[in-house]
């Protein structure tokens, strides 16, 4: 990964491969655990870019797996519809979106926090840096609520499949015909919306301190994440239409 231990500021660009720890021959490498979240700066436009595909991504997922929309289900599933036209028009609007559309709309967002702030004088890269960090731990919480049904609803099956894995009549635990049952599928929306409302919570923590160390005066941070907090709110209430209908 390149990165020099001795002058390991943040976790960021670390994979935990562990391969520091195995590799030192003065055993001077250790592993902390840390609060959630406490990494919110980011420090390059790369880092900015993983975050915009991680949630844009965390969207289309959802769209296509757990949606009502049928057309861009049919897009997306070329194997069966070998609708070839179709899937090329879903592929090139995912890649629009992650690497244009939502940097675009969140340029914007930016420029407007700006705006608000009154402080034209503040690095617009800067802002864009920092109002791209929150985008970080609600992509990670959203994508936690994507996982709930399949973890509740489909992952009953691992209880049979467990006991036949290849499915040629094995019955190694004695669970191969445990009919499918769905773990409390009922809850799995208001689970789903406890994630996205602490995930936007996080979120706007992050905003918050970012704004702080961007803008000295507490009116122009107050006003510049009038925005952010816009476009937070915004990404919530698509997610939670989403999941919970």
């Amino acid at each position: 990964w390149m990165q020099k231990m001795g002058g390991l500021a943040r976790n960021n660009y670390c994979s935990l491969c562990m391969e520091c720890v195995k590799n030192c021959p003065y055993d001077n490498i250790g592993l902390y655990a840390r609060p959630f979240s406490q990494e919110h700066k980011l420090t390059g436009l790369d880092e900015a870019w993983k975050a915009f595909i991680m949630l844009t991504l965390a969207g289309s997922y959802s769209v296509v797996l757990l949606g009502p929309f049928g057309a861009i289900k049919n897009f997306a599933n070329l194997t069966e519809t070998m609708n070839i036209a179709g899937y090329l028009q879903y592929t090139a609007s995912v890649w629009f979106l992650c690497l244009l559309g939502v940097p675009l709309l969140h340029g914007a967002v930016s420029w407007l926090a700006r705006l608000f702030s009154g402080e034209r004088k503040v690095s617009l890269r800067k802002i864009f840096l920092g109002f791209a960090a929150p985008l970080v731990p609600f992509g990670l919480l959203i994508w936690i609520a994507f996982s709930v049904p399949l973890l509740m609803i489909n992952g009953a099956y691992i209880v049979s499949v467990i006991s036949d894995p290849f499915g040629w009549g094995w019955n190694l635990f004695g669970t191969a015909h445990v009919p499918w049952s769905p773990v409390l599928p009922e809850y799995v929306p208001l689970i789903q919306l406890g994630l996205i409302l602490l995930g936007f919570l996080i979120a706007f923590q992050s905003a918050y301190w970012n704004a702080e160390e961007i803008f000295t005066a507490r009116r122009a941070r107050l006003m510049a994440l009038i925005p952010i907090v816009v476009f937070l709110t915004a990404i919530a209430l698509f997610f939670g239409r989403l999941y919970a209908g």
